[in-house]
C-alpha cells in the first residue's frame, strides 16, 4: 500500500483533515507507519510536528521550503492546512510581502500605487493640518502666515549666512 492512501485511510478524516487524536495515541508512535512518515521526511528537523510531516507526504514537498525574501526556511502553517507561508517568521520579510502584495492590487485595481481614497484622505488630512497651523499662528503670534512674524525674515539670512555663506537663497550656487 502507498503512503499516501495508508495516510489518507487511517490518518485523516471525512473532511480531509488529519485525526490528532490518533497522531497522539502511544500504539500510533509505535506502529510502522509513523516510522515511515518519519524516514520519508527525514528531510525536516527531529522536532518538526508530525502534521507538517504528513503535509509534505501528501503535498510531494521533498525539501524544505525557503523564505523568498531572505532564503531561511518558511513557516509551516498548520491551521486549516494551509501548509507553509511564503516567508520565514521575520517581521521584516512578512510586510515584505504583504506590502507588494498590496501594491500589486492597488496598480492592478487602480492603474497606480496608491487608491483613489487613500489620496482623497491624505489631502483632507493635509488641508485640516494647514487649517491648524494657521489658527496655531495667528493664536500665538497673530499672523497667518510665518513670513508676516517680525524677526522671521532676519533669521532665515542668519541661517543661509552660517550654513552656505549667503544671504539670499537665490544667491547659491547652482550644483
Amino acid at each position: 500500500m502507498c503512503i499516501k492512501s495508508e495516510i489518507k485511510e487511517k490518518l485523516l478524516r471525512k473532511d480531509d483533515k488529519i485525526n490528532t487524536a490518533v497522531l497522539r495515541r502511544d500504539w500510533f508512535r509505535e506502529s510502522e507507519l509513523h516510522q515511515k512518515i518519519i524516514d520519508i521526511t527525514s528531510f525536516l528537523p527531529n522536532k518538526v510536528p508530525l502534521k507538517e510531516r504528513i503535509f509534505c507526504i501528501l503535498n510531494d514537498i521533498t525539501e524544505r521550503p525557503k523564505c523568498q525574501i531572505c532564503d531561511d526556511f518558511a513557516v509551516f502553517l498548520p491551521k486549516h492546512n494551509a501548509g507553509y507561508s511564503k516567508t520565514c517568521s521575520k517581521q521584516s520579510c512578512r510586510s515584505f510581502i504583504s506590502s507588494d502584495k498590496r501594491l500589486q492590487t492597488n496598480i492592478t485595481k487602480y492603474g497606480r500605487k496608491v487608491s483613489p481614497k487613500t489620496i482623497q484622505k491624505a489631502s483632507e488630512r493635509v488641508s485640516s493640518l494647514n487649517q491648524k497651523g494657521r489658527a496655531t499662528l495667528k493664536e500665538k503670534y497673530g499672523v497667518s502666515n510665518p513670513g508676516q512674524m517680525h524677526n522671521h525674515n532676519s533669521k532665515v539670512k542668519k541661517t543661509l549666512m552660517e550654513r552656505y555663506g549667503v544671504d539670499n537663497i537665490h544667491s547659491m550656487p547652482s550644483s
